[in-house]
């Protein structure tokens, strides 16, 4: 730990190497690395170069784990079906607007979909964006087993099993 600029002017100016001026063994040797041209400095780069080998080491299995979480996302249909589904809603919330036929949105779009609520205050837009999914994918298993969807609640959970077997088939 290098001194202040303040410090380092204070032991500067102390002349007198007496125990009495200089109350510590580390202030007495402080004042003597301190005509050791760059001193500081020169330990900071030894120290680099000591920690350089083990910090590349650490970045390379952080950039390999970031390589396969991306290659995780981009084979995941369920992340796919997820990202189409918010533009829809964005397109859908938007249509009124210039902005309602977006091709693509920012991907920090995606951490404002736990901001945004409902009107109860408690449903998330990503909450809702899911149970899209959810719903959409259960109706679409009902109509390719040549079933019309009902609307009694034995039916809806019934599709609603369907439909969360079928998305959590999806990688």
């Amino acid at each position: 730990m290098a001194p202040t600029k303040e410090e380092e002017q204070k032991l500067k100016e102390c002349e007198d190497d007496s125990p009495v001026k200089l109350g510590s063994a580390a202030e007495r040797f402080l004042k003597a690395v301190l005509h050791i041209p760059f001193a500081f400095k020169r330990v900071d780069a030894m120290l680099y170069i000591t920690n350089f080998e083990s910090d590349v080491e650490y970045l390379k299995k952080c950039f390999q784990t970031l390589e396969a979480a991306c290659e995780e996302l981009r084979s995941s249909r369920m992340f796919l079906k997820l990202l189409e589904a918010v533009l829809k809603t964005g397109n859908c919330m938007n249509a009124r607007k210039n902005q309602g036929d977006a091709q693509a949105f920012k991907i920090d779009t995606l951490l404002k979909l736990v901001d945004v609520k409902g009107t109860d205050g408690k449903t998330t837009l990503l909450y809702f964006v899911v149970q899209e999914i959810i719903r959409a994918q259960g109706a679409h298993l009902f109509s390719t087993n040549n079933q019309t969807p009902k609307s009694t609640p034995n039916e809806d959970a019934k599709r609603r099993k369907l439909a969360l077997q079928a998305v959590s088939g999806l990688n």
